[in-house]
């Protein structure tokens, strides 16, 4: 009994080991945007260790990866395929793990990427990234993704609002203030020739770039260049 035992705890660790192992390899892979060379690493990682969310968190992220690279080349089969195992995973992941805010980041990162597949998903996105705030409240990075999003799905007035709480939560946040600068840009296209709001807009999207030049980047072309076209 002992030397089964015994057996059965070496298996064990050899089998965590190996799975950690080819999760750190896929992972890797992943952080360089090599999609394609992490998907077996992270499949083999999944295989061996079914019930480790962490796996088939970082799984998810690379099969909606793929499943954009497949759309791509007009491969509907397997577009479909990924994109519905990634959503299955995230939803398994999300749905073990209602409190964990790296996992719901990570979900609205996969539903805003299946989002560009079908539009369906941008509501997904968007309940994935509030779920996130009501964990995170003072994350400012999520609030700045919860404005793209909303300006993504047409929701303009809670674009605003999020990229405003954004630039409370963290007053140097560069990419925010250039964020608010473009929302009320596309804002002024929307407005008629001799619309009164066009001056307060522009007023707004100035400050907001001035902000940038003055205080955190003065050399920074992209406002530069915005500034120029206001």
């Amino acid at each position: 009994f002992s030397a089964i035992f015994s057996l059965y705890c070496i298996f064990f660790l050899v089998n965590y080991w190996n799975a950690d192992v080819n999760y750190a390899l896929g992972y890797n892979y992943q952080q360089i945007n090599e999609f394609s060379q992490a998907n077996p690493y992270l499949e083999k990682a999944v295989a061996m260790r079914g019930g480790e969310d962490l796996y088939k968190n970082e799984l998810s992220v690379n099969l909606a990866a793929l499943s954009i690279g497949f759309a791509q080349q007009k491969d509907v089969k397997n577009t479909t395929l990924y994109a519905t195992r990634a959503k299955e995973l995230s939803d398994n992941v999300s749905q073990r793990n209602t409190n964990n805010v790296v996992y719901w980041k990570t979900r609205t990162r996969v539903m805003f990427s299946l989002a560009q597949l079908n539009p369906v998903f941008i509501n997904d996105a968007i309940a994935s990234i509030e779920k996130s705030h009501q964990l995170a409240t003072s994350d400012a990075k999520i609030t700045y993704n919860q404005a793209l999003i909303y300006d993504q799905a047409g929701q303009k007035d809670k674009a605003m609002a999020s990229i405003n709480e954004t630039i409370k939560l963290k007053p140097n946040y560069r990419d925010a203030y250039y964020a608010k600068a473009l929302f009320l840009s596309a804002m002024i296209e929307k407005e008629e020739k001799n619309s009164p709001k066009i001056l307060g807009y522009k007023k707004e999207a100035k400050d907001a770039l001035n902000f940038i030049l003055q205080n955190i980047l003065p050399n920074d072309e992209q406002s530069k260049n915005l500034l120029k076209s206001l």
